[in-house]
């Protein structure tokens, strides 16, 4: 090979790599799009299906959360465990200071978002 040809090979090999590098860093992107809410758990649980598309051997009836969420009307269902840092327990309400991350891949079959207590800011039976 002369030189022209080796010096063509590393240029091409050096593109490659730094558009293979590109693309995985930005497949890559952390969840940074975050923002606090304050989520008002009531104190009896809510029964709901499960998203589609569901295995079928998934449980028809799925014990959830019910929380009023500030600045929204309708009510927010969350299973018992998708509060991070957070274990419910049936019979008490709760507020709470929630850090919600939007997921910037999330999984196929999962939600957009993920929850993580930031503050227990009051317990009432």
């Amino acid at each position: 090979m002369n030189q022209k040809t080796i010096r063509l090979n590393r240029i091409q090999l050096l593109g490659f790599l730094l558009a293979a590098s590109c693309l995985f860093m930005n497949s890559c992107k952390k969840d940074t799009d975050t923002k606090t809410a304050i989520f008002k758990v009531q104190p009896e649980l809510a029964f709901v299906a499960p998203n589609p598309p569901a295995d079928p051997s998934s449980p028809a009836n799925i014990p959830a959360m019910k929380i009023l969420q500030d600045g929204r009307k309708d009510t927010l269902y969350l299973t018992l465990d998708r509060i991070a840092g957070f274990t419910y327990t049936e019979g008490v309400s709760y507020v709470l200071k929630v850090r919600i991350t939007t997921l910037n891949n999330p999984p196929a079959d999962g939600d957009l978002y993920s929850y993580r207590l930031i503050e227990q800011i009051s317990k009432t039976k």
